[in-house]
């Protein structure tokens, strides 16, 4: 890696600030002669809040789920719906001082991989969830943030089945499974990302829904990198980590609250 890259690396405000940080902690435990449980609290909390922004550990964390359907797993010959699970908007003003609602970076990547297949299959029905998770938020909901983006895309309109009323996967999942009942759908095919898959697909089998999965964005490690990037610590990977954390206590709360 050229030494530029190096520098830009170790020079990134969240790395460095992690180090700075840790570079006091380290001088508080060798000056300190009285080591109180506040330093001790402190200590651990960097060194959790460091592991959790390494590659190395947010990749182990994303494995935990995302091994639970592989990237090679194939995919069904043929597919006449594609179940497309929201993932986020954001609301945005126009230059003419109108609302305006894009797309989140989750929703959009989603909507890349189901247009792929989409292209893929020669055109099966795309059922897009997702409201408004806040209804006094302006703007359109992720179902129709969603379709305008796929039909900017040229998917034609009459291709497209929304359902937007839904606010979580169990919601998504739920009234999808309604919609594929009353279109008579046979081969569905269900699009999130890798690390949301083993929620979502709990959610259709207490729905008696069956699909096959197509995930997006697996996180497994890139094997190209050199080793010393696995412990650096980013803002990406402590947002990943994030992200799985968060998709384990869902699955615990949904399976507590009999959603599962």
């Amino acid at each position: 890696m050229p030494v530029y890259d190096v520098l830009k690396r170790f020079a990134d405000p969240y790395f460095f600030l992690l180090l700075i940080m840790g570079l006091g902690l380290i001088i508080g435990w060798l000056r300190s002669e009285r080591r109180g449980l506040s330093l001790k609290i402190v200590t651990f909390c960097w060194l959790l809040f460091y592991l959790l922004s390494i590659p190395l550990v947010s990749q182990g964390l994303s494995s935990t789920l995302e091994s639970q359907n592989p990237q090679e797993t194939p995919l069904p010959e043929n597919v006449d719906s594609i179940i497309v699970l929201g993932a986020g908007v954001t609301p945005s003003v126009s230059i003419e001082g109108k609302v305006k609602t894009t797309l989140s970076f989750h929703s959009w990547v989603r909507c890349q991989h189901a247009l792929e297949l989409f292209r893929r299959y020669d055109q099966p029905d795309l059922i897009l969830c997702g409201a408004k998770i806040l209804s006094e938020t302006p703007g359109t909901g992720e179902a129709e943030t969603m379709r305008d983006y796929l039909i900017e895309q040229r998917v034609p309109p009459e291709k497209i089945y929304l359902e937007n009323k839904s606010r979580n996967t169990f919601e998504n999942i739920k009234n999808a499974a309604e919609l594929v009942k009353k279109q008579k759908y046979q081969q569905v095919l269900l699009v999130t990302h890798a690390y949301h898959l083993p929620r979502a697909l709990l959610c259709c089998r207490k729905q008696k829904l069956t699909v096959s999965a197509s995930g997006c964005d697996y996180r497994q490690k890139q094997h190209w990198r050199p080793w010393y990037t696995d412990v650096i610590a980013t803002l990406g990977d402590f947002s990943q980590s994030q992200s799985v954390i968060h998709e384990w206590i869902g699955i615990t709360w949904y399976r507590l609250s009999g959603k599962l």
